[in-house]
């Protein structure tokens, strides 16, 4: 079963985890995958609010933080972060935005 919700709205994502069917609550690896690519305006004309940041660096955050306390508890975790190739492979104009 999927989820569909906003990982850049915190109380989303919080209330996501902590409804989780009980088949569903042992989570022991969490994979956080960045989503939004940023604009391709220069960086000075970038638009702040074109949400790659919230998606790809808060809510990275916000995941971790609901799951990770679980985890821990029940001694079981693994977390894999994956994050774009523009990271390594940069392209003209490519910035957060």
């Amino acid at each position: 079963r999927g989820l569909a919700l906003d990982l850049r709205n915190s109380d989303a994502v919080f209330a996501a985890v902590a409804e989780l069917l009980e088949d569903f609550k042992d989570i022991s690896i969490l994979v956080n995958n960045a989503g939004v690519g940023p604009g391709l305006e220069p960086a000075h004309k970038a638009q702040v609010a074109d949400g790659s940041f919230d998606t790809n660096i808060k809510g990275v955050l916000y995941c971790t933080r609901a799951i990770l306390p679980g985890m821990v508890e029940r001694e079981r975790r693994h977390i894999v972060n994956i994050y774009s190739t523009a990271a390594t492979n940069n392209y003209k104009c490519g910035n957060v935005g």
